[in-house]
């Protein structure tokens, strides 16, 4: 794993994503066990659904728990005002 994401910092400063497919070769699962690759062309929901994949995955095989990368409640207060902004039209 990164050592920037293991800093022992809080949820609140930016951190690097790190990239699951090559974390996941790292703990030793094997690349014909990891969910197929989305195609270039795939959606950001089907690209998504891949990462997640790989993340429990990842998670299963070395037993250790994923840090959130955004405090709970983070995109709130942005929700909040574009609802705001849509009731003002």
């Amino acid at each position: 794993m990164w050592s920037a994401i293991r800093s022992g910092s809080d949820a609140r400063t930016r951190r690097v994503q790190p990239n699951w497919a090559l974390e996941c070769v790292k703990a030793g699962i094997p690349l014909c066990q990891l969910p197929p690759a989305p195609a270039a062309d795939a959606t950001y929901r089907e690209k998504c659904q891949y990462t997640w994949a790989l993340r429990r995955a990842w998670e299963s095989k070395t037993g250790r728990k994923i840090e959130r990368l955004t405090p709970p409640g983070y995109s709130d207060g942005t929700a909040q005002k574009r609802r705001e902004m849509r009731m003002k039209d």
